[in-house]
């Protein structure tokens, strides 16, 4: 009889515990389902059905507008590089003819503000196998131990002016500038080309949303946010190169072309 009341007791306590489980359960699932169900209203690409239920209805799209401009800044990077058998005799050239070529970039009407040293090297051009290394220019003969120092020194030179730039590379190149790397353009004021490119991506974003809102049988409401993605700035539109064999007479025509800037908006519209 004891061992009866023993098992009766058992089975209610287990009785017990599974209720409480079982409660345990139901309200953290019916938590979780709602949780999800939240979720799920995530902004989309395309306008929820009109029996989505509470969940907020709306329109979400991407619109994208570019517009040009003509350049009115260049810059470039100018420099020399001279070899010697000592690193104090190829230092003391490069040093004499940047000192020319900053001159001479002055006299072109260049602004001390837009002279920029981007570059300083120094490197040493041992023998190979035993034999002495051909130098890359005729500017220094070996050391006795067949050892070579090459010195660069290069400037970042902005031009403001870009009728003056053709004559500016010339002056720098008969300065003795023997590297000349790239040339960049760049507008001074963006603002107006960028309010153009926002007003013809706030367009496209229109057209798309009502496009969308046609095929889904929906009429459009009013904008809820809007989030602006510019371009990245603008990238160069030319690069050219200058190598001490290769300058001749003079840098040549460069030109300027237009620059082209991307403006993306993500609008999100309401559904009535």
């Amino acid at each position: 009889m004891q061992i009866l009341k023993k098992q009766t007791v058992i089975i209610f306590i287990l009785a017990a515990m599974l209720l409480v489980f079982g409660a345990i359960y139901f309200t953290y699932g019916n938590a979780n389902g709602q949780a999800t169900a939240q979720g799920n209203t995530a902004p989309t690409l395309y306008a929820q059905p009109a029996d989505a239920g509470n969940s907020p209805r709306f329109i979400q799209v991407s619109g994208n507008g570019t517009a040009n401009i003509k350049p009115d800044i260049a810059q470039t990077s100018i420099g020399v590089e001279f070899t010697a058998p000592t690193v104090k005799e190829a230092s003391a050239k490069t040093s004499e003819m940047m000192d020319a070529i900053i001159s001479a970039l002055k006299a072109e009407g260049v602004a001390a503000k837009d002279l920029q040293t981007n570059g300083y090297n120094v490197w040493m051009e041992r023998p190979y196998g035993g034999g002495f290394p051909e130098p890359m220019m005729d500017t220094a003969q070996p050391s006795s131990d067949g050892t070579i120092y090459h010195v660069g020194n290069n400037l970042q030179v902005t031009v403001r002016d870009l009728d003056s730039l053709e004559a500016v590379l010339d002056a720098a190149i008969e300065a003795g500038a023997n590297n000349i790397y790239g040339i960049s353009f760049y507008p001074s004021d963006n603002t107006e080309i960028e309010s153009v490119a926002r007003a013809e991506a706030m367009d496209n974003a229109r057209a798309k949303a009502e496009e969308l809102a046609k095929l889904a049988g929906v009429e459009l409401g009013d904008i809820i946010s809007i989030t602006e993605y510019s371009g990245g700035g603008f990238y160069p539109s030319t690069g050219i190169q200058f190598a001490e064999a290769a300058v001749g007479g003079g840098a040549g025509p460069v030109s300027p072309g237009e620059l082209e800037l991307s403006v993306q908006l993500d609008v999100m519209y309401a559904i009535k």
